[in-house]
């Protein structure tokens, strides 16, 4: 009976063991930041990422176990679901930080009322530093002057400005018309674009920011040639605005240096996430 006795008890020590064992998913460093300067990120057994950015992962077979994984330093967006067995969400949320290279990171949560609100630390000696959730308001300030200055700037001015990537050419010209090329099937599109400031709107990247922040956002919008862009308001229609639900294509500007543009589809609906990437032809 003895030995089997201690035979359970191994069994049991085991299981413990592997339940609270951690899970290794390695290093998703897309800008080949070398090994030191890497971050590495320590990630609640309850929180289960998705999607880190544009790159789609799966830690849900994951369950009872801490997760690690190193990230190149710079702002990060976890698209993350939740199940403690009592609480469970189906779809997952964003949370965003800024991770400065070297420095090791806790994602948690906590639940108010069955509804879970992620939280990102900075660790110091394996213990929670400061909260750094949210997109840092210096980085959108950054993105925004680099955005007006090589994009929105010369086009205020006279001078097309022309973003391209592998599958397609966009130019924005001056009197607001843009065209967009798509190289494999050679055709050209034509119509109106327009670039507004971020309004508010809820379920994007960067809805965890505050409102402040809001402000240094931008959204582009596409419009066919023959789309009817404004609408009445006000009383009995004395007003015009623009009808913004009538681009085809909405851009929401994730990031924006002198070379380079990064806009994430908010609009159609098939792409709505997908990230798109144009460098600036000069």
């Amino acid at each position: 009976m003895k030995k089997i006795a201690a035979f359970v008890i191994v069994i049991l020590i085991f299981s413990v063991t592997m339940s609270c064992s951690t899970l290794d998913l390695g290093t998703y460093n897309p800008k080949h930041i070398p090994k030191e300067d890497l971050v590495t990120l320590q990630i609640d057994s309850f929180c289960h990422i998705v999607q880190i950015d544009n790159y789609k992962v799966d830690t849900e077979t994951s369950s009872g176990k801490k997760i690690i994984v190193k990230i190149n330093p710079g702002v990060h967006t976890f698209f993350t679901k939740f199940n403690d067995l009592h609480t469970y969400t189906a779809i997952p949320m964003p949370v965003t930080a800024k991770f400065d290279k070297g420095n090791t990171y806790y994602l948690g949560y906590d639940i108010n009322k069955q509804k879970v609100t992620y939280h990102i630390f900075l660790l110091v000696n394996n213990k929670k530093n400061k909260e750094v959730t949210g997109m840092p308001m210096e980085n959108l300030i950054e993105m925004d002057i680099l955005y007006s200055v090589f994009v929105e700037d010369p086009v205020k001015h006279g001078e097309p400005v022309k973003l391209e990537n592998k599958d397609f050419t966009l130019v924005y010209k001056s009197d607001g018309i843009y065209t967009q090329t798509d190289k494999k099937s050679g055709t050209t599109v034509k119509g109106i674009y327009m670039f507004k400031n971020h309004d508010n709107t809820p379920n994007n990247i960067f809805s965890s920011v505050s409102s402040a922040a809001d402000n240094f956002m931008i959204k582009v919008y596409l419009f066919n040639a023959d789309a009817e862009i404004t609408k009445k308001r006000g009383v009995k229609g004395s007003k015009n605005e623009i009808d913004y639900t009538a681009a085809h294509t909405v851009f929401l500007l994730i990031n924006s240096t002198e070379n380079e543009v990064i806009y994430q589809y908010e609009k159609p609906d098939k792409l709505k996430g997908t990230e798109i990437i144009f460098n600036i032809q000069k």
